[in-house]
């Protein structure tokens, strides 16, 4: 057996993922769905838990046709890695990069080509303040 970078977590469907060494045949929707659906936005700073699967379903409505499965896997790196809050995130650098590995990975694995990266964030952003504004506290 080939040896792997770093340490591997054990995942819904009873499989070991690495995330800093991800292999596609390891990736499974049942682990994406389930983990998003699991996972709160906002790390749980919401008058209500609102789930990452719920954002990704309005953002993958908010795009166009073509970029609809590429909307909806949009945040499904973070089935392995966890939703880091913005603030942080960015100074992160390592992180982003393993984020984009695992992205990379999944969009293989379910065939998405040619994904209008500007579009989904637009939309990303979009379905971002609308959350904001029905989920959280008024800001201060």
């Amino acid at each position: 057996m080939d040896e792997r970078k770093g340490d591997w977590m054990q995942i819904f469907t009873g499989k070991k993922f690495w995330p800093l060494d991800p292999k596609s045949e390891e990736v499974d929707i049942k682990d994406i769905a389930l983990s998003l659906a699991f996972q709160c936005r906002f790390n749980g700073h919401s008058n209500y838990f609102y789930s990452i699967a719920q954002h990704s379903v309005i953002v993958s409505k908010i795009v166009s046709k073509d970029q609809a499965s590429a909307a909806l896997l949009h945040d499904a790196a973070e089935t392995y890695i966890g939703d880091m809050v913005s603030p942080l995130k960015r100074f992160m650098l390592e992180f982003k990069e393993i984020e984009n590995k695992i992205e990379k990975i999944i969009f293989e694995k379910f065939g998405i080509k040619n994904v209008n990266q500007k579009e989904i964030k637009r939309a990303d952003n979009i379905a971002l303040v609308t959350e904001m504004r029905d989920l959280m506290k008024s800001p201060p």
